[in-house]
């Protein structure tokens, strides 16, 4: 999942963060205030922006950092290059979730941090897909209006064909089966139509569908392409 910042004002801010090496702290509209990050607290910094909760055992440690290592690969091959290296702040327990102020299973602030959950720190396919959105992120400049520039079905779509994440539609008739469903323009919209779909799966399925249908058989660099181009998808 990724939260784009809205206003001219909050992406100078991010930008000023980023600068300062403080991108932790990410300030959105107040509907997003209950997935607002928290300071690392109680992690490590294992090397130059990437932050693992203390405590972690070095086995399980060498193997957050290998997946992050695979997600950065699977970027250059995807995209012919990795246009962004957010910060990463990684829980383990839930006890470090709750410290953090982690309610979803993963989040992607911009470019500037991702923050990764105990719910899903050992799936490798939710580090590509937060990853994805991070390099998407990078194609906007910030002095745009990201979140209309760039709908959340869109960006939920092609984070899922890349990464293979929940909701990919291996079968074709998973697409038929969401075809004309309404896409979620935003966050709120996104969560609304997974509840009322029993969960996020199908929400993703129809976005990807429709993603795969816009590229029409070219390769998922090309939004990315499109989208530092024109400023807008689709």
């Amino acid at each position: 999942m990724a939260i784009v910042p809205k206003s001219r004002p909050v992406r100078a801010l991010l930008k000023a963060m980023a600068f300062a090496n403080l991108a932790a702290f990410v300030f959105i509209t107040p509907s997003h205030a209950q997935s607002l990050p928290g300071l690392a607290q109680g992690m490590s910094q294992e090397m130059r922006g990437i932050w693992i909760e203390t405590g972690v055992r070095e086995a399980e440690r060498k193997a957050i950092l290998g997946r992050i290592g695979a997600a950065q690969q699977a970027m250059r091959q995807i995209f012919g290059g990795l246009y962004a290296t957010p910060q990463w702040h990684i829980c383990a327990s839930p006890a470090c979730d709750q410290n953090n102020n982690m309610t979803s299973r993963a989040m992607t602030y911009g470019v500037f941090l991702i923050t990764m959950s105990s719910k899903a720190v050992a799936d490798p396919t939710t580090y590509v897909h937060e990853l994805t959105h991070a390099q998407m992120a990078s194609a906007m400049p910030l002095s745009l209006g990201g979140a209309s520039r760039l709908p959340a079905w869109f960006d939920e779509g092609i984070a899922t064909l890349a990464s293979k994440s929940v909701g990919y539609p291996a079968q074709s008739t998973a697409c038929a089966a969401e075809k004309g469903k309404p896409l979620p323009k935003n966050r709120e919209e996104f969560q609304a139509f997974s509840r009322q779909s029993g969960g996020a799966g199908p929400v993703y399925t129809r976005s990807a569908c429709a993603v795969n249908d816009w590229l029409a058989g070219r390769p998922l660099r090309a939004a990315r392409d499109h989208l530092a181009k024109v400023g807008q998808l689709p």
